[in-house]
């Protein structure tokens, strides 16, 4: 079996002969400093996947590795990867897991591997699903814990993980306590919610901390308020609510972490304000919310999964903060009415399909962007002119492919690598460069001019054109009225 690494949008990914991707995640520590938090809630993961998404074969991924030196102390295992559910945990998965001590595994893993905790930090393991096929050997001062409603545990030595339940005013959900958190694991009941701040349970009250995976899955959930004091929202929360319409973040900007496929198929929400203080965007967090109309992503963020916003086709303008240094695989692809994006200082690379499909945008200036992928901005045949930087180096292949009103560019950069196949037909496009880097476009074989050079303005200008005039005239009846004087004496 090989196993390759790359790191792309801020997070690095490992492949081995069956390519997949793999996240997780953890509680905050209230002595954590913002300089401790990791940008990416799951370190470096390696996984294989399998199914063909078919009933009889259906999509499932195995948990093959996670490196992470952790400064939180508990860690969800997603219950899907890249859309593939896990289902299995195999050996050694968790050797290099540091500084985490509590481990959450999602009720959709069928199959786990207790060598998978050889070598970890990890003290206690806590199972959200009916009990799993066990293999392996657990490793001494380990102890399994098991959710309240889960089957299959008998005689098997399990410390119960009790499943609570909260009501109040038509609105219900259950949740459970791990490390003095509150995780809100299922929503029971209700349309419109504002979530407590707290639960108490056997006389003891904990702060509500976490959104669980899937907790809010296919609900009829409208709107909700989360509460002061949530850092994660974790897996599919809120995958295919499609009721939902509004949501208000945390007011004391606790929200960290909105994890892979959060809020995807939320296909009525409008309104959503991402908070400072998020620091990832997770894996098509918001694929095809339909109806969403402009995003405006703050500084604090410092990674972006892929497709974090594909299909959001009434997306029109997106703002970028300073916090991210690419945009990465089709984070906007299928925005099909994005009209504006700025892109700032700090983004140096577009990843492939980054904005495929999105017919009306217009124009793209490229800033400071180095590198290009492949169909980055394909069929977006409204843009009409692309502005290069001096710091462009690579085109992939078909980055402005079809993109039919395409007639000019202004570039400031030698003719980079890829250009040829990046579009059409780039010998008939009308390139305005600067002076120098003209001779290489020309000398490359492209329609090439000099950017005209706007006409300077009079240094006197209108004002002192008037002036001058002005004076003349002055100047003239004074001598007139001097020589009419002489002729009367």
């Amino acid at each position: 079996t090989s196993l390759k690494a790359w790191n792309a949008g801020g997070m690095t990914y490992c492949e081995t002969d069956a390519p997949l991707f793999l996240a997780f995640g953890w509680t905050e520590s209230a002595a954590e400093t913002d300089e401790q938090l990791p940008d990416v809630p799951y370190g470096d993961v390696g996984y294989s996947k399998g199914g063909s998404g078919t009933e009889d074969d259906p999509y499932r991924s195995t948990l093959e590795r996670m490196t992470l030196d952790s400064h939180r102390s508990v860690m969800w295992v997603p219950s899907a990867l890249e859309g593939h559910p896990v289902t299995s945990i195999a050996d050694q998965a968790f050797t290099d897991l540091k500084g985490v001590h509590h481990l959450v595994i999602p009720d959709t893993v069928v199959s786990f591997s207790l060598s998978s905790l050889l070598g970890s930090s990890v003290s206690d393991v806590y199972f959200l699903g009916d009990k799993p096929e066990f293999t392996g050997t657990l490793p001494d001062g380990i102890t399994i814990h098991r959710a309240s409603d889960t089957e299959g545990w008998g005689g098997y030595d399990a410390v119960t993980l009790e499943i609570g339940t909260y009501s109040i005013k038509g609105m219900s959900f259950e949740y459970y306590v791990v490390d003095g958190n509150a995780v809100l694991h299922r929503f029971l009941t209700g349309t419109d919610a504002a979530l407590p701040a707290t639960v108490t349970t056997g006389g003891t009250e904990y702060p509500l901390t976490i959104i669980g995976d899937s907790a809010f899955r296919d609900s009829e959930i409208r709107t909700i308020n989360l509460p002061a004091g949530i850092t994660d929202i974790l897996t599919r929360a809120f995958y295919g609510a499609d009721s939902l319409s509004r949501i208000n973040f945390p007011s004391d900007n606790s929200l960290v972490y909105i994890w892979n496929e959060a809020f995807r198929g939320c296909t009525l929400l409008t309104t959503m304000e991402l908070t400072d203080g998020i620091r990832f965007l997770g894996f098509e967090s918001f694929r095809s919310c339909s109806q969403l109309r402009s995003v405006a992503i703050p500084d604090s963020v410092k990674a972006i999964g892929d497709g974090a916003f594909y299909v959001c086709e009434n997306l029109g303008s997106v703002v970028i903060g300073t916090g991210i240094d690419g945009i990465p695989d089709r984070c906007f692809a299928y925005c099909t009415l994005l009209e504006s994006v700025t892109l700032p200082d700090n983004i140096v690379s577009i990843g492939n399909e980054g904005f495929l499909k999105c017919y009306e945008l217009s124009s793209i200036d490229l800033n400071r962007v180095k590198t290009i992928g492949r169909d980055a901005f394909a069929l977006c045949s409204t843009i009409d002119s692309v502005t290069m930087g001096a710091d462009l180096e690579s085109l992939g292949a078909g980055a402005f492919r079809e993109c039919s009103n395409l007639v000019s560019m202004t570039v400031y950069c030698e003719p980079p690598e890829g250009m040829d196949a990046a579009f059409d037909n780039a010998s008939a496009i009308a390139i305005s460069a600067d002076p120098s880097v003209l001779a290489k476009w020309q000398e490359a074989g492209y329609n090439a001019e000099v950017i005209p050079q706007e006409t300077p303005e009079d240094p006197a200008g209108p004002t002192g054109q008037t002036l001058l005039i002005t004076v003349c005239l002055i100047a003239a009846f004074v001598a007139i009225a001097f020589v009419a004087i002489r002729l009367r004496r």
